[in-house]
């Protein structure tokens, strides 16, 4: 049995616009302009830091913490040194007084993910394979937040990014764990159409797909536009622009060599502005799929868990679900963290029931994802894989058959989305990049 987690992410703070995130995920202003300066010290020179075979300690990286604190947050400098005395002191009532006075109720896991995001890629995707054990395959996704986050931008540009993952992905200790999806952005590649200057996203990802060991695109509607009709729906910002001809194209090229394609999909994350998450819905999906038939799209997250709860056939994910009377529509359970309690799983349940009593193919096409290094921030992250495990093994029992259902959750429904069988594609383009090593045995 393949387990494969079909979503996560192994970016570090030269990859992506880390103080306009963090805002757009409501993070205080204090907090991002905080994470900005630390940054600032710790990536001086970033491309050394990539480089680098040794990781930045822990004790370095509090250091500057501090230094930073002490200098442009006086304010919150005592509380955030009383936070690293008691950080490893379970939750005491002085604990809980000192994050309140922080003004950040998830800041243990801030931290934890403020540490994690200034290593190496090595050392990052070292501690999700550690983290995670029992996975056999990760797929990260490249994000691409330039142009839309607000004076904010990332250091390392897409190409480079692609670089990198592609020279750890060929390293041995890597070897058959990590294969990603390459962003696109509709705005690059329409502002490439106008000025014909630099590289046309859409080269980058065919050299990617082709040549370096990409299994996917990956499109983020939250940051605020749409896979059909932009101009009718975001009106004359971005008039000049020509973001349907965009997605045409990459919509051609992707059904005709068979690379599958992963839409942000729930009305959270990391949004560009207030409610930009409803651009991510899948309704907007339906002409595509229906000009588009043979393309394979996941649909993230699943319309978010803690979404659905209420809204039954209302919601995303049921909307999903009925989108997959198109051969290759899967979705992802990425970031499904708010079922990880039993109140909310009770309820998710009953959704889960009901929808499955109505459309079992979701059997087929649901499939497993952590979303992690965004769930970094989350108390309860480092148990992710064994409580969804439960949880799926539970809903997997509204299926006449359990076992088999089990097993294409975790693994099994994602490659075949990702087309790793005989058949497909990407197995052919994955069999030539491995073609001096031997292959991973879910590909043979």
């Amino acid at each position: 049995m393949s387990i494969v987690d079909l979503h996560c992410h192994v970016f570090n703070a030269d990859d992506v616009p880390v103080k306009g995130m963090l805002q757009a995920r409501n993070a205080p202003d204090w907090v991002a302009g905080f994470l900005d300066k630390v940054l600032q010290g710790l990536t001086k020179d970033a491309t050394k830091k990539r480089s680098a075979s040794n990781s930045i300690s822990d004790q370095e990286i509090v250091d500057t913490f501090k230094n930073v604190m002490d200098c442009d947050y006086p304010d919150y400098a005592d509380s955030f040194q009383d936070y690293l005395d008691m950080k490893d002191s379970g939750e005491t009532c002085e604990k809980k007084a000192v994050v309140r006075k922080l003004q950040l109720p998830h800041f243990q896991g801030y931290i934890e993910w403020l540490m994690l995001i200034v290593r190496d890629h090595r050392t990052i995707i070292r501690k999700l394979v550690k983290q995670f054990p029992d996975i056999n395959l990760f797929v990260p996704l490249i994000v691409d937040m330039d142009h839309w986050l607000e004076n904010d931008s990332a250091n390392v540009s897409i190409a480079d990014q692609a670089n990198i993952l592609e020279k750890i992905s060929r390293e041995p200790e890597f070897s058959g764990k990590v294969h990603g999806f390459v962003p696109f952005d509709p705005y690059k590649q329409a502002r490439f159409y106008k000025t014909n200057e630099g590289s046309a996203p859409l080269s980058i990802i065919k050299k990617a797909i082709e040549n370096q060991g990409f299994i996917g695109v990956k499109v983020y509607p939250a940051m605020g536009y749409l896979p059909v009709e932009n101009k009718k729906f975001l009106g004359m910002q971005y008039d000049e622009f020509d973001f349907d001809r965009a997605f045409d194209e990459l919509f051609d090229y992707c059904q005709t060599n068979d690379v599958p394609i992963t839409t942000h999909c729930s009305p959270g994350g990391a949004e560009a502005y207030k409610r930009s998450g409803f651009w991510g819905n899948p309704g907007f999906w339906t002409s595509v799929l229906e000009k588009y038939k043979k393309l394979r799209v996941n649909f993230a997250h699943f319309g978010g868990a803690q979404e659905t709860i209420n809204s039954y056939e209302r919601s995303w994910a049921w909307n999903i679900v009925n989108l997959m009377k198109y051969e290759h529509v899967y979705t992802d359970l990425g970031y499904f963290t708010p079922i990880c309690n039993s109140e909310s799983f009770s309820k998710y349940r009953e959704f889960f029931k009901t929808l499955v009593s109505k459309k079992p193919v979701a059997f087929d096409r649901v499939c497993y994802g952590s979303d992690w290094q965004m769930i970094v921030v989350e108390a309860n992250q480092k148990k992710y894989y064994q409580k969804m495990k439960e949880v799926i093994t539970d809903l997997c029992n509204f299926s006449s058959t359990p076992g088999k259902a089990f097993e294409g959750i975790m693994g099994k429904n994602a490659l075949t989305f990702l087309g790793l069988d005989e058949n497909g594609k990407n197995y052919h383009r994955l069999k030539a990049f491995y073609q001096d090593r031997d292959l991973p045995f879910w590909l043979s």
